[in-house]
């Protein structure tokens, strides 16, 4: 489905962001535009499973790893806009610290699929507390709803690879959208560019 940028912005006119929608936008279908990886990597994973139920877990899993990744995305951002002088050294130290975060990611994306798979319970964990993020998933998991996952798998891609060009490609390429970067405005670019892939892939 095609989404023009004019109508998605009908509802959504805050100028900070529709800057960093734009730059989202920019790449259009291309190969390496976000929305196309994210069906890249739908793609690459339907592949890896055999069952329709191995699918659903690495569904699960992917999801809510993907989710947590990009809570570190919007914190580095709101970074960057706080230390406009000092972007360059934070992106770069960002990016060296990838693996170290991704264990600390695994770990605790471990737990939140651990409480849903036991449907909603935990015997007691460090991440009890946050387990509440990922309520939204308990149902249509128990009714096991495919559609429902994979369209969230995919617009949770489309998130990831949104804002890793965002913060490694556009705001290097284009330092006046470090001025958009505050909490709010990355906060509803992130639901805005799920919109788009929502409406793009039903």
């Amino acid at each position: 489905m095609e989404v023009s940028e004019k109508t998605f912005f009908s509802t959504h006119e805050d100028a900070g962001v529709e800057q960093l929608f734009k730059a989202f936008l920019s790449k259009g279908e291309a190969a390496d535009a976000p929305f196309e990886l994210g069906l890249e990597a739908l793609e690459q994973l339907e592949l890896s499973a055999n069952t329709e139920e191995v699918l659903m877990s690495y569904f699960l899993e992917d999801i809510v790893f993907t989710s947590l990744y990009a809570t570190f995305y919007e914190t580095i951002l709101v970074a960057v806009k706080q230390n406009p002088d000092a972007a360059a050294r934070l992106i770069e130290e960002f990016a060296g610290d990838m693996e170290a975060r991704e264990r600390v990611i695994a770990i605790q994306a471990h737990h939140h699929v651990q409480y849903i798979l036991n449907n909603g319970t935990c015997k007691g964990c460090a991440f009890c507390e946050n387990h509440k993020d990922v309520n939204e998933l308990l149902e249509p998991w128990i009714n096991k709803e495919y559609d429902f996952f994979c369209g969230l798998y995919v617009g949770m891609k489309t998130i990831q690879f949104g804002m890793e060009q965002l913060l490694y490609e556009h705001v290097p390429a284009n330092p006046a959208l470090i001025r958009h970067l505050g909490h709010d405005n990355v906060l509803q670019l992130r639901q805005n560019i799920f919109d788009y892939a929502e409406k793009k892939f039903f």
